[in-house]
């Protein structure tokens, strides 16, 4: 019965920390710390699912952001992105540094303080891009500090 409950414990921890990256390297020549997460869907509305990944250069954080809902270009001067939280505190993002991109998928490019988001974990963000706002729940199957934490 011991082995039971240690082996169902144990696949409860490798499922809780299954967050991925799709970079992690250290540059030989540098030392730089070089980590990217995957894209996740962290936000959903009634049109569109929000997608996220979160980069880390040293100690300089970035994060792409994108939607399925078709709210313009990336890049764009006015985009911006509001992450708030359950105490009504706010975030908010709007320097977006991405090249101007109106595709389907446009995605913007934030650069951020990790010390910003410590201690804040996000319950809804709205998102704008050229053509408009759009405010998102934030659901997927990671919060949004589990994705940034894999970067640690």
């Amino acid at each position: 019965m011991n082995k039971l409950f240690t082996l169902l414990l144990l696949c409860l921890v490798v499922t809780v920390n299954a967050q991925e990256l799709r970079v992690d390297k250290i540059d030989t020549f540098t030392g730089d710390t070089i980590r990217i997460t995957k894209d996740y869907v962290i936000g959903k509305s009634g049109t569109g699912r929000l997608s996220i990944s979160i980069m880390r250069s040293n100690s300089l954080y970035a994060m792409s952001i994108g939607t399925t809902a078709k709210q313009g270009c990336a890049g764009a001067v006015g985009n911006y992105v509001i992450f708030m939280n359950d105490k009504g505190e706010k975030l908010l993002l709007d320097n977006d540094a991405a090249d101007i991109d109106c595709g389907d998928f446009a995605e913007s490019f934030y650069a951020f303080k990790l010390e910003d988001f410590e201690n804040f974990n996000p319950t809804s963000i709205r998102f704008s891009q050229s053509k408009g706002y759009m405010d998102y729940v934030v659901q997927g199957t990671y919060t949004f500090s589990q994705i940034l934490n894999t970067l640690k």
